[in-house]
């Protein structure tokens, strides 16, 4: 099973590689170590590659709106 780091560092890569883009907004699970771990490594892999996370959002936030739905 690959660690957490090789996984963040895979999605770091295909963000400012194969999209280039070099800002990202995470949406995590507090709730759950995996979650929280792959965030944290994430935004440290994004980091060495000179881009940076905007916002973070922790979905199991019982408060989060995504917007009014439809009627």
């Amino acid at each position: 099973m690959p660690s957490d780091r090789v996984t963040a560092q895979a999605l770091a890569n295909y963000l400012s590689q194969q999209i280039n883009l070099q800002t990202a907004v995470v949406f995590y699970n507090s709730g759950s170590q995996y979650s929280k771990s792959l965030q944290h490594q994430f935004r440290e892999s994004l980091g060495k590659q000179g881009g940076n996370v905007v916002d973070e959002l922790d979905l199991s936030t019982p408060m989060l709106n995504f917007g009014s739905s439809p009627t």
